[in-house]
């Protein structure tokens, strides 16, 4: 967050990125950067982020155990990070609940089949055409949640950072 200091002198180009909890960092910072509370960001990356607080979907369920990462340990990440209960559905940190997606930077939405947070990211995707932003979405067939940590044995994981490293030159050429 400290390259919005350096955002003039990088030529005034800045991109949002992250995975789980961070896809939900870049997320919030591309809707500052539309309301004027920061750089607008020329892209935002978020693979298999988590965007919609406490709003249950069926891959929550599908996926709540033996899947790497489980609802019970979601619901103890978001604790740690809140401070409050109705901050659970607050768009600061729930940027899927957020009722204005207009106006957001072109976004590449990554996500894993076999992950409790998968219908999280394909929702997002699905909301932010709604409100005319351009995506690029793809869910990785038998992909776990984190699988980019483990792109050196898992080509999904490569092939994610390829998508979005190509995404990325093209969004930074323009």
């Amino acid at each position: 967050m400290a390259c919005w200091c350096f955002c003039p002198v990088l030529g005034g180009k800045v991109a949002v990125a992250g995975d789980s909890a961070g896809g939900n960092l870049a997320a919030v910072l591309a809707q500052d950067g539309r309301a004027g509370l920061g750089p607008k960001p020329v892209i935002q990356l978020l693979y298999y982020p988590s965007l919609y607080g406490e709003k249950l979907f069926p891959s929550h369920r599908t996926y709540e155990k033996g899947y790497f990462l489980s609802r019970r340990s979601m619901q103890w990440y978001g604790d740690q990070y809140i401070q409050k209960e109705e901050d659970w559905l607050h768009p600061r940190f729930a940027p899927g609940l957020n009722p204005d997606l207009q106006g957001l930077p072109p976004a590449v939405i990554i996500t894993a089949e076999c992950d409790p947070m998968r219908d999280e990211g394909t929702a997002y995707a699905q909301a932010l055409e709604r409100a005319g932003v351009k995506v690029i979405y793809h869910c990785y067939p038998g992909a776990l949640h984190a699988f980019l940590n483990f792109y050196a044995f898992m080509p999904h994981g490569k092939a994610a950072l390829r998508l979005g490293g190509k995404a990325l030159k093209k969004a930074f050429a323009a």
